[in-house]
């Protein structure tokens, strides 16, 4: 066997006992994931330090939508209108 095949072989079983460090590492966290009901952050943890991992890349905010003041003095008038004509039906009631 030569030195190459050997080396072959090696990096094959390091993929290999990666691939199952890897399912183990899954399995203990589902498993953490069960164990009972727990309310609030964990402990040992500081509040301001929950988020989005290191390396991700944050989503663009959307632009934020406002309301022009004929707008909302449209919105307004239509209201005033709706609650004139429910008055106005029960003052004939």
């Amino acid at each position: 066997m030569s030195i190459q095949n050997a080396v072959k072989e090696l990096k094959a079983e390091i993929a290999e006992h990666e691939k199952a460090i890897e399912k183990l590492s899954k399995a203990i966290v589902a498993l953490e994931g069960l164990g009972g009901a727990r309310r609030g952050r964990r402990l040992g943890r500081k509040a301001g330090k929950v988020g989005r991992p290191k390396g991700s890349v944050a989503k663009p905010k959307a632009k934020k939508r406002k309301m022009t003041a004929a707008g909302r003095a449209a919105i307004a008038a239509a209201q005033k209108k709706r609650w004139a004509k429910v008055k106005a039906a029960k003052k004939t009631d």
